[in-house]
């Protein structure tokens, strides 16, 4: 943000990080559905397909999904930017994604009691 006030010669954006760090709030927030922190109980064994777009600037991101009722997750890569792959799905740990990046994944968790709740955790990529 301050690099980008200083392009703009503009002082609106000078102090926003500061001003969001000293009220608590994220300066990199995750938005699904501008939602921050959305949460869903989904069936166990389950596919569930989505598209992610990643809006940003100049960060780079790494998003795992874990289970947080003690199961396990998995991860398939379908496509990358629309263009789907040429054998899928693609086994996946996580799911790397630059500025402007699209990708759409499936993702299922298996669990031993309803309901089955996991959490989808973005981790800075190396150099983002």
């Amino acid at each position: 943000l301050q690099q980008m006030a200083d392009q703009a010669k503009t002082t609106t954006l000078r102090n926003a990080a500061t001003i969001a760090a000293d009220k608590g709030l994220s300066v990199n927030p995750t938005l699904v559905n501008g939602v921050m922190m959305p949460t869903a109980d989904v069936p166990s064994n389950t596919w569930h397909r989505v598209r992610i777009v990643f809006a940003s600037i100049e960060q780079s991101l790494r998003l795992v999904v874990e289970s947080s009722s003690g199961g396990s997750c998995s991860l398939r890569l379908l496509a990358k930017d629309g263009v789907y792959l040429d054998t899928i799905p693609r086994d996946i740990s996580a799911i790397y994604l630059f500025p402007g990046a699209r990708a759409d994944v499936a993702w299922s968790c298996t669990c031993a009691n309803y309901p089955c709740s996991a959490v989808v955790k973005s981790i800075p990529a190396a150099g983002g």
